[in-house]
């Protein structure tokens, strides 16, 4: 880790340190473990597959760390043959959108961040790293009325009733795009295909209409859930490409303001999660993030969003909190900047760098 990552990392543990100690809220976080993994397998290019609307603008490249995954990491095109070493050669992002009501303006933050976290990213990997970069929401999953409320991060509806009007994705099913499990398809691309020796500014026009999902979908937002039927099988046929497993890791990357109300347990989404990345080791090249509620997200009243960003062996590489509605004055936003900052582009690269060949 280079210097400047490791003074970060040291002014992040005493900031949350004394946070704890002061009961403060942080507005970052950070902390994950890194594991050996297993197993080789490739992927590049370019694009892929899909429908949608908006520009591209200037190129900006970066210079700045890059891991040494051996032989033939530096090649262009690398990524594209599989490197000579079987380490990781690809990284999948998955951003998980709430695209409910109030939603808007984090939206624009996020989009508003990305292009640095794209940079940090190409930097911080060998050229040739396959990356894939795709998007979905938290709608499509209830077939109720819109009418629920939250109290103390607590649906308003009972556990049974959330459980008796989720919908069920079957294939083919959902005519929305990007909802109930699907990659959202914007400019024809279900995800965006590119590789750490392109230009990063084009994964940055792409992804500022991809992620600017609105406002207009259910308020019973399902996080776990649509992480998990992304990444099922069943969605073979809209998501066909955007998932590698054997030498890529999973980025899973979630900005919601509300509790998750995926039907309880929430064991089946992991274990799709999981099954998702069986080749490469599991939940050794799984990381997660995310902007989530900061009242909500450790409440004892419901931890399902929680529980399951911590589900894959370790805990999120980076959290920001978006402040609840029902905070008046409404605290400021968090900066998603830190968020995709060199917590996460760190804990991707060294993720990364930690996947060696089976046997």
């Amino acid at each position: 880790m280079p210097e400047k990552n490791r003074l970060l990392a040291a002014f992040l543990s005493a900031f949350l340190g004394c946070a704890a100690e002061s009961g403060e809220e942080p507005n970052v976080s950070s902390g994950a473990g890194l594991m050996s993994v297993g197993a080789p397998d490739t992927d590049g290019g370019e694009t892929s597959e899909g429908g949608g609307d908006d520009d591209d603008d200037a190129a900006d490249d970066s210079d700045g760390f890059k891991l040494d995954v051996g032989p033939g990491a530096g090649d262009e095109g690398a990524g594209d043959e599989g490197g000579d070493d079987g380490k990781c050669q690809a990284v999948d992002l998955l951003f998980v959108i709430d695209n409910s009501l109030s939603m808007a303006d984090d939206q624009a933050d996020l989009i508003a961040a990305f292009p640095q976290f794209a940079d940090a990213i190409f930097a911080a990997l060998p050229e040739g790293i396959s990356l894939h970069v795709g998007v979905t929401t938290t709608s499509g999953f209830w077939t109720g009325p819109n009418t629920e409320d939250t109290f103390n991060c607590v649906s308003d509806y009972s556990v049974a009733e959330l459980a008796t009007d989720y919908w069920e994705p079957v294939a083919g099913d959902s005519p929305v795009n990007g909802e109930r499990g699907q990659l959202y398809e914007h400019q024809g691309l279900r995800y965006f295909d590119t590789n750490t020796s392109a230009d990063p500014q084009m994964l940055a026009d792409w992804f500022t209409g991809a992620a600017q999902r609105g406002e207009n979908g259910t308020n019973i937002e399902m996080m776990a859930a649509a992480a998990g039927w992304t990444l099922d099988p069943l969605r073979a046929d809209t998501n066909a490409g955007f998932l590698r497993d054997e030498d890529a890791v999973l980025v899973l990357f979630f900005i919601t303001d509300e509790p998750d109300k995926s039907p309880e347990p929430i064991d089946p989404f992991v274990q799709m999660v999981l099954d998702a990345k069986a080749g490469c080791g599991g939940d050794q090249c799984i990381v997660t993030a995310g902007a989530v509620p900061s009242f909500c997200y450790q409440n004892a009243g419901d931890t399902t969003l929680f529980d399951f960003m911590n589900a894959f062996g370790k805990p999120p590489a980076s959290v920001g909190f978006i402040p609840e509605s029902f905070n008046m004055p409404l605290p400021p936003p968090p900066d998603y900047t830190a968020i995709l900052g060199d917590a996460l582009v760190d804990v991707i690269a060294e993720t990364c760098d930690a996947i060696v060949p089976e046997g």
